[in-house]
């Protein structure tokens, strides 16, 4: 398996829901965000030049950074609760088509913190090892349930993430 990784750069602003008012990220901030994309092929089905991808081919992802993500503020842009987390998820969802080679999204929004999705990761914890209960707090993914080891796994497409506190 041959993997390729390609980073792009973006600055965008947000306000993070749910979170307790003393909570520094429940009041408007931003970060200069790196985001990851991973891609994978079998030497096998590298193309006619060799590549898993050219990274040319990314050009489309970068354009649409720059449109959607750069210098916006990401409540506006993204349904969803802008967490790094959330945010790995959505890029990955919506470019899975484009790049069928796409194996992994990682978002950092500081050189300290990472959150990375990868679809598939946990399949060994869904496959029915762990018992799971229903969470009201968790993210507002379809499905969503939290496992005793705090980590969120979804009925359909793996949502990942973190446990709430209390919950």
């Amino acid at each position: 398996m041959l993997t390729i990784t390609k980073e792009f750069h973006f600055s965008a602003s947000h306000v993070l829901e749910g979170l307790p008012s003393w909570h520094p990220c429940a009041r408007m901030h931003g970060h200069n965000y790196v985001v990851v994309l991973e891609l994978r092929a079998s030497r096998d089905r590298l193309t006619p030049s060799g590549f898993v991808r050219d990274y040319r081919d990314l050009d489309e992802f970068k354009q649409w950074v720059d449109k959607t993500l750069d210098h916006r503020h990401l409540n506006e842009s993204m349904e969803w609760n802008p967490t790094s987390e959330n945010l790995a998820i959505w890029i990955y969802e919506r470019w899975i088509e484009d790049f069928p080679e796409l194996t992994a999204v990682r978002v950092c929004e500081t050189a300290k913190t990472t959150a990375e999705y990868r679809p598939g990761a946990l399949s060994e914890l869904t496959a029915g090892a762990l018992n799971t209960r229903r969470v009201t707090t968790a993210p507002s993914f379809p499905g969503t349930r939290v496992a005793r080891t705090g980590v969120l796994i979804g009925d359909g497409p793996e949502r990942i993430g973190r446990q709430a506190s209390g919950t």
